[in-house]
């Protein structure tokens, strides 16, 4: 029985008779509001119940591909898959082992099983069965997800190829089971009932009652699995079903089975509920009646006056005010209310702070972030405190310490950056953590300061030793920075402009550099440059250049060298140093090589028409032999325009097979089996290796004008010239050299076997038909 003092009897004897209009009212308001809110508590469980799932069948794919991604790089196993079949099921099975997987697969590179392990749960031990394949699987060149059904039971499978080489050998995958530990799983992480099926049907959402649904995994232990639920499921899928709050996703396919996974529960009748006690709310309301007038004014008074402190008091939170208190004199209900809302408010004030924070701070190293950064600005600039420097700068093997350590050392890494930076000489500096790998310094600059900030702070070493998961590391810094007010009167301005310097510093692989206005300009003239180039390759924005290469035997160019050009509208001629690299670092350069190739192929063609027999040397890049088919276009380019395989010579730098270099070399050589000439460009600057030379198919080999300009006066370039000259004998090749630009540097090469000369002594680079004219004018007169 209810204690008279108690709130819930106040508010009965007070509103229940006096105000029945106002409790009709209310009621029906709670009714609708605990509708509401019963549907939005059912909508946010049905969006965390997905989202469970989702990132549980992620990792689930995630952990599976990693490791059999891992293990197809085994070497061991690879050796054992060729040596012996028990070795490599040994080896297959501690592999499973280790991630705990449930199934390990291998099969032949057919698609034929080898092998399957399975892992029995019931007796913890594994069995290997064959069979003749895994059905229903298109196998690639690539990863991929299949579901696998052995013994009633269906596993998540990711398979990989195992290569050898660039060839694959066999397959290997690992498999999660699809069963009721899953299930039961799912269902402590969504407080939901979990059942694992599937179905044949072709639609999405399975609507006829034809449809057949079997399960085989469920967290309803009352449910029995392996039989046919068609009648359990249709409720379970339709919408806005009365007795189930459910959600369903499909988890992949098996053939022409969909597997899905359904999770559901139970849905409350409020109205049913209320209708219930009907009576006994009629009974209450009637048995109050005659107290309500008498006890109208005093309760009123009681429960009113405690009740406005309540709302004054949550308004004041509403506003933003976390640090004011309820102080209500009473031990009944509305005393254990205010001091349960005390202690609320004090941990909603806890974690608004907590949250303050994070919002403006690294979780991981506590230090400021690029939002606090940007406020940090802004507020000096408002208070005009005077001039201050902005640094960024970057860790630069963080990447790489990330990667080959693990982000345990990652973090670690910023954890000690952290520290080192809060240790710096300038106590004065404000620093900040933009992203894992890059920092910032806000350093103030009284009018009496002498020291350059940045000096001041990196007093230390740029090369800083850090021991890291017990290894000792050296991490490199770049900076970046810039002054307020010379380089910027705004937060977003400094902080582009610091990063500007910074990437432009990285570029020019300096350890520090202060912005300059030009990098602004630089860097959208960069940004244009790159938008302008797709729209130039389309028009007629690019032309050719030729300039001849003399035969120093004949006294004759019966070579040339094409040299594209970009004839910008608004900026005029643009040489290719500015164009070519933007080309290759936005996917453009195979579509700018087709260009030169079709032009430079039908200007040949044009010249071989008038007489004019001479090849025509294009420079490609390191990206092209990339390119799909590459070899098969070149020769396809060679019948349309109906041209001798001699009629072109492709040049490329040596360094520009570094990246991987035995994919490129295997297109060189399919090129070159053809009988097209290969040019090796700028041999002698940069990376050069000999034994990179001998696998070269090449026929021509270039010396870079740095060691031509001075030979005839200068005896270490002299050196060079004559070692690389009769390097390229001894592998056959001919030799180019470039930068010639005197009559002494012409006889110089003679005298020591040069083949050809390149450079401005016999022209200039020029447009076809000036070139034409060249060719014409050397009919009747040699050049000497």
């Amino acid at each position: 029985m209810l204690r008279f003092r108690s709130i819930q009897m106040q508010i009965l004897l007070s509103f229940l008779v006096l105000l029945i209009a106002v409790q009709c009212v209310l009621f029906y308001s709670i009714y609708q509001s605990n509708l509401q809110a019963r549907q939005e508590q059912t909508q946010l469980r049905l969006n965390t119940a997905r989202a469970v799932l989702k990132n549980q069948l992620s990792e689930r794919h995630y952990s599976l591909s990693a490791f059999a991604l891992t293990v197809a790089k085994d070497f061991g196993l690879k050796q054992a898959f060729r040596e012996d079949d028990q070795s490599f099921v040994a080896a297959l099975s501690s592999h499973r082992q280790r991630i705990a997987a449930d199934l390990a697969l291998a099969l032949n590179k057919e698609g034929q099983l080898i092998t399957k392990l399975i892992y029995d749960k019931a007796t913890r031990k594994t069995r290997s069965e064959l069979s003749t394949s895994l059905q229903h699987v298109p196998l690639s060149s690539h990863e991929q997800q299949v579901f696998h059904q052995s013994d009633d039971k269906i596993y998540q499978t990711i398979l990989v190829p195992l290569r050898s080489g660039s060839q694959i050998i066999a397959w290997i995958g690992f498999g999660f089971a699809l069963d009721s530990e899953l299930a039961n799983h799912l269902a402590v992480l969504t407080g939901m009932t979990v059942d694992l099926a599937y179905y044949q049907h072709q639609s999405v959402v399975p609507v006829t009652p034809d449809d057949s649904w079997l399960l085989f995994a469920t967290s309803n232990t009352r449910l029995p699995a392996k039989i046919n639920h068609s009648e359990h499921f249709r409720p379970l899928i339709e919408a806005d079903n009365p007795d189930y709050v459910s959600t369903w996703r499909p988890i992949g396919h098996m053939g022409d089975k969909t597997i899905v996974a359904v999770l559901y529960d139970s849905r409350d009748d409020l109205p049913g509920t209320l209708k219930k006690r009907w009576f006994h709310i009629l009974l209450v309301v009637v048995g109050t009646f005659g107290f309500s007038i008498l006890a109208a004014c005093k309760l009123s008074k009681n429960i009113a006056q405690p009740l406005r402190i309540f709302a004054e008091k949550t308004k004041q939170i509403a506003q933003g005010d976390t640090h004011t208190t309820l102080a209500v004199n009473r031990k009944d209900e509305l005393g254990v209310l205010a001091n349960e809302f005390n202690l609320m408010n004090h941990a909603i004030a806890e974690r608004q702070e907590k949250l303050n924070f994070l919002a403006y701070h690294s979780d991981l190293t506590r230090l400021p972030n690029k939002k606090k950064l940007a406020e940090d600005i802004h507020s000096q600039i408002q208070a005009k405190a005077g001039s201050f420097c902005l640094i960024r700068f970057r860790l630069l093997e963080f990447a790489d310490l990330n990667y080959s350590l693990g982000n345990d050392t990652g973090d670690e890494l910023q954890i000690a950056t952290a520290n080192l930076l809060m240790r710096s000489a300038d106590h004065n500096a404000q620093f900040y953590q933009l992203d894992a790998s890059e920092f910032a310094a806000l350093i103030p600059l009284p009018e009496s300061e002498t020291l350059d900030p940045f000096s001041r702070l990196m007093s230390q070493d740029h090369d800083v030793r850090f021991h890291l998961q017990h290894i000792s590391v050296t991490v490199h810094r770049v900076c970046g920075y810039c002054y307020y007010p010379r380089h910027g009167g705004t937060a977003r301005e400094l902080v582009h402009n610091a990063g500007i310097a910074l990437q432009e510093a990285l570029k020019l692989n300096v350890p520090a550099l202060e912005f300059a206005t030009r990098m602004a300009d630089q860097a959208i003239s960069r940004v244009k440059l790159t938008n302008d180039l797709s729209e130039a390759i389309r028009s007629s924005q690019l032309t050719l250049f030729y300039q001849p290469k003399l035969n120093l035997g004949t006294k004759r160019a019966d070579k040339a060298e094409a040299l594209v050009r970009w004839h910008h509208p608004e900026r005029g001629m643009i040489p290719p140093d500015e164009f070519i690299h933007i080309a290759e670092t936005t996917g453009q350069i195979d579509a700018l090589t087709d260009w030169v190739l079709h032009a430079a192929m039908a200007q040949v063609a044009r010249w071989r028409q008038q007489g004019f027999s001479l090849s025509v040397a294009v420079n490609i890049s390191a990206v092209n032999l990339r390119q799909a088919l590459f070899d098969q276009k070149i020769f396809a380019l060679f019948e349309q325009y109906e041209l001798p395989i001699d009629a072109i010579t492709l040049e490329i730098t040596e360094s520009a097979l570094a990246d991987d270099p035995e994919y490129a070399l295997s297109v060189l050589h399919r090129l070159s089996e053809q009988g097209l000439a290969i040019s090796i460009d700028d041999y002698g600057t940069g990376y050069s290796s000999l034994s990179q030379l001998k696998n070269l198919p090449a026929t021509e080999l270039k010396i870079d004008k740095a060691f031509i300009l001075n030979v005839a006066e200068n005896q270490q370039d002299q050196h060079i010239a004559i070692s690389t000259i009769r390097l390229a004998h001894q592998f056959g090749l001919q030799t180019v050299a470039e930068g010639v630009e005197t009559q002494t540097a012409i006889d110089w090469l003679t005298q020591y076997g040069c083949e050809y000369a390149q450079g401005y002594f016999i022209s200039r680079p020029v447009p076809a038909d000036e070139f034409t004219e060249f060719l014409r004018r050397q009919d009747g007169k040699h050049l000497s």
